[in-house]
């Protein structure tokens, strides 16, 4: 029986986001890091956290600086520092009955790994060439949109890199570099900060951990024999030296302090907005887009500075950058390129299609029966969701032209994801024989925006509206596939080596 494009699009989804959010717990586990493989030791058949050791292998130790750290630097003193912090034993958010700042960020680190992964393992869906489009319409949602899949398309097949990096060389504004760039500049303009990912932000930056793991964490940072922190800057201050002196070399700091502090002073500005009864100012979206749009030239000069001024920094990043990109390039002849834009579930899992539906064959009838249904219900979680961003995608550029300020969450999927993450962590029954609890309860909600000494800080739930498409429960895909799913990343992380 052959399984659809779209059931093995949302296998895919399904076992990437768990084992993300897997893996990502289990860095607090001395084992992992014990085996963890590839930088952390010579190499590893059978790496702890596969997914999360491929993209390290992939993207972190290549890029500029960090290629040049010595293997102690990874195999010591990296090394020994996680495997302090697992011995430290620090307490979990199930423990304390809320949703710390370490879960809140291990959970956001998970979705960056989940949708990393997705897109270096199956690759993005390449289409045959289409007459290249020369203008956009900004004003128009659909060539917004049709403008990123197109960047995308020519940052992992074509030359758009070569192009960006020489153009921007030559200058600092916008308007001179090609329509592609224009548009997909307002693209990345609007996918964009809420509040309350604004409010996680600076709470990130407040570090409000529980007093005991405060102490253990300084204890391994500060008091540690023997002092790895200050080997571990050490080996980046010497290698990113050269970095730091080219940048130094190329750019005007004063005016870029100038410019940097000219963007805090609004953002604080804005963030500090009063409505009607003097109450804070809901900042939305739309809010946010202005902001970025009046503070825009100020990063294009920075960048133009750098690569026309810098002609190591030009070399350095440019071949990281084809690196990078190139990693998202399907492999696998037996994918057929798309003619049109790609619509949900027609990339199927790309370069793992094939294994994929091969662990669904092995299957019993009526097991995949049982499998087969759940993929269809997440089909559609997927395609709401999608539907949803393209809903906000399109209100936010017809209302980037005006004064209106509407959407309070931006496009995209990621925020979706991270909350999936935070409701399904498990807390501390509210009473001795109560039920486990979980972070989207609304308990745990008001818990969390209570800090260890009682005072009120500011809430980091939710991060979605309540109005968004919950995820269909999974549980037995996850019995039956994941087990099969992590042997195979495994062997594709022995083959890499």
């Amino acid at each position: 029986m052959t399984i659809s494009s779209t059931r093995l699009y949302a296998l895919f989804d399904i076992l990437t986001h768990h084992e993300a959010y897997s893996e990502t717990q289990s860095l607090k586990d001395l084992n992992t890091i014990t085996h963890f493989g590839h930088p952390l030791q010579d190499k590893s058949d059978q790496p702890s956290a596969p997914l999360i050791q491929a993209l390290i292998e992939r993207f972190l130790v290549v890029l500029p600086g960090l290629r040049d750290v010595p293997k102690d630097f990874w195999q010591s003193r990296i090394k020994e520092l996680f495997s302090a912090l697992a011995r430290a034993d620090l307490s979990e958010s199930y423990d304390k009955g809320s949703i710390g700042i370490r879960k809140t960020l291990a959970t956001a680190c998970a979705a960056i790994v989940e949708f990393c992964a997705r897109g270096s393992l199956g690759g993005y869906r390449r289409r045959e060439p289409t007459k290249a489009k020369q203008t956009y319409d900004l004003a128009n949602p659909e060539d917004v949109a049709k403008a990123w899949d197109d960047f995308l398309q020519q940052i992992v097949y074509g030359d758009f890199i070569d192009r960006f990096f020489a153009k921007a060389a030559t200058t600092d504004q916008l308007t001179d570099h090609e329509p592609l760039f224009q548009a997909t500049h307002e693209y990345m303009l609007i996918i964009d900060m809420s509040e309350q990912q604004y409010k996680i932000s600076l709470e990130y930056l407040a570090l409000q951990l529980a007093i005991r793991d405060r102490e253990e964490i300084v204890k391994v940072l500060c008091h540690h024999q023997p002092d790895l922190l200050t080997s571990s800057v050490e080996d980046l201050v010497k290698v990113y030296e050269p970095i730091i002196r080219a940048l130094h070399n190329a750019i005007d700091l004063s005016a870029g302090m100038s410019d940097l502090h000219s963007f805090l002073h609004d953002l604080v500005e804005m963030s500090q907005l009063t409505g009607k009864n003097s109450e804070k100012q809901a900042i939305s979206v739309e809010d946010y887009v202005r902001l970025l749009r009046k503070h825009q030239g100020s990063s294009h000069r920075f960048i133009h500075q750098a690569l026309k001024n810098g002609k190591e920094l030009h070399e350095w990043y440019l071949g990281y950058a084809k690196h990078a990109a190139a990693r998202y390039r399907q492999r696998n002849n037996d994918v057929q390129p798309l003619n049109d834009t790609p619509e949900d579930g027609d990339a199927a899992a790309g370069d793992l299609s094939k294994q994929l539906s091969d662990l669904c064959s092995a299957l019993s009838d009526q097991d995949r029966t049982t499998v087969y249904s759940e993929l269809d219900e997440h089909a559609e979680y997927l395609h709401s969701l999608n539907q949803e961003s393209h809903r906000r995608l399109k209100m936010v550029v017809q209302n980037s032209g005006t004064e209106k300020s509407e959407i309070s969450y931006g496009p995209g999927t990621f925020l979706a994801k991270w909350q999936a993450y935070i409701n399904a962590t498990s807390i501390t029954p509210a009473t001795a024989e109560g039920e486990v609890r979980h972070g989207g309860s609304d308990s745990v909600q008001e818990a969390t925006s209570v800090d260890v000494d009682g005072s009120k800080k500011g809430t980091s739930l939710p991060l979605r509206e309540n109005t968004d498409p919950l995820p269909p429960n999974v549980g037995n895909t996850l019995r039956l596939l994941r087990p099969g799913f992590r042997e195979l990343l495994v062997s594709l992380s022995a083959q890499a080596t």
